[in-house]
């Protein structure tokens, strides 16, 4: 290779392993031998500790990523988001604002002095968390509409509350119930196929979960597991309890109508559902949460993906103005609200059936006030 007692490997050299032997021969003829093994490997860059996050909506988060490269100083980087480049710096701190709620993918890409590219993704998912919902009034139910919806009639919320501004994922449902009922699974779909007894004991695994009263009361089980299609037996709803809960029918229909006084949410333009709702004219399968656009309030998949269930039994509708209506102690049915991908419909309705699961069944929870609120 040379006569200088020196080695500079070169890059033609191949890569690979090598014996190298070293002579050394002096002025008398005298010569000594040595030999030393190299393994050429290609220096490409690798990326480490890109993890895959999940965090609320209105924090940040911060990565860094560990790259393992020999001269540090020629690498470039790129992050990109929907194939747009939002960074060439190594760290990122991400902020997730409304139109990033939801599943998003950040590309990054370390490009060495030798032309050398690797890529990774990290995922992050972003909770929408829970939006705080001011009292007020609306006209509820609907005189054209279905039985289920008259009479129009007045209805005044008197406190703020919070409530989901997703449907309770499978991630979510699972981590906390260790059970997933649903039959398309997905960590960022909702949860679905699951009774109202599912439902109840979710909020009142959480509110233990946070410190918070439980709402739900029950003396047993008497069907199906907890988390999978069980019903709860001599059910009272302890409803001046400062826990989780099913959103009211009245506090769901408010949050999804979300101020407006138009057909559907979203105006008067039945065909607007394509940038709202997920249905069966556009999906096949229930589908991640916060796919679509949200409602006025920021509330996402009020209609479409999966059907809600809701607080109260069933109960007939009356004229007059009423102020928090909690529906009646005991009943018969209990009350699903909205659609889903399997039933196809545009306005806020009524669905009463029994307390199992029912297709495509799932859920959004409410919290009457935060530990926090005055």
């Amino acid at each position: 290779l040379n006569d200088y007692g020196s080695l500079n490997w070169r890059e033609n050299y191949g890569i690979g392993k090598y014996k190298v032997t070293i002579t050394a021969t002096d002025d008398s003829g005298s010569t000594v031998k040595d030999s030393v093994t190299y393994t050429v490997i290609n220096d490409i860059p690798k990326i480490l500790n890109l993890i895959d996050s999940t965090i609320c909506y209105g924090e940040s988060i911060f990565s860094d990523p560990v790259v393992n490269e020999h001269n540090q100083d020629s690498l470039v980087y790129t992050w990109q988001l929907s194939n747009k480049t939002i960074s060439t710096n190594k760290n990122i701190t991400i902020n997730p604002d409304q139109n990033l709620i939801g599943l998003k993918y950040y590309v990054f890409s370390v490009t060495d002095d030798d032309g050398n590219t690797v890529v990774d993704t990290m995922r992050i998912f972003t909770v929408a968390g829970m939006r705080k919902i001011t009292r007020g009034s609306f006209l509820m139910g609907n005189n054209l509409g279905s039985i289920y919806e008259s009479p129009a009639h007045q209805v005044t919320l008197v406190n703020d509350f919070y409530i989901d501004t997703t449907e309770v994922t499978q991630m979510e449902y699972e981590n906390l119930l260790k059970v997933n009922p649903s039959t398309s699974t997905g960590l960022f779909k909702p949860v679905f196929n699951v009774s109202w007894g599912d439902a109840a004991f979710f909020c009142n695994a959480k509110s233990k979960l946070h410190g918070l009263d439980t709402v739900y009361e029950y003396s047993t089980i008497i069907l199906g597991s907890p988390g999978d299609g069980c019903k709860l037996l001599d059910l009272v709803f302890k409803n001046d309890n400062n826990g989780y809960r099913l959103p009211t029918d009245a506090e769901w229909e408010y949050t999804c109508r979300a101020g407006t006084t138009e057909r559907y949410y979203w105006g008067n333009d039945s065909l607007g559902y394509v940038d709202y709702e997920w249905t069966k004219y556009n999906a096949n399968f229930i589908q991640p949460v916060a796919g679509k656009l949200p409602n006025p309030f920021g509330l996402y998949d009020m209609m479409g993906n999966a059907i809600e269930w809701v607080h109260n039994w069933y109960y007939d509708y009356s004229k007059g103005t009423v102020n928090n209506p909690m529906g009646p102690k005991n009943g018969n049915f209990k009350v699903l609200r909205g659609s889903s991908i399997k039933y196809f419909m545009t306005v806020t309705t009524w669905s009463t059936v029994n307390e199992m699961p029912y297709d495509y069944s799932g859920f959004r929870i409410v919290l009457p006030k935060a530990p926090t609120d005055k």
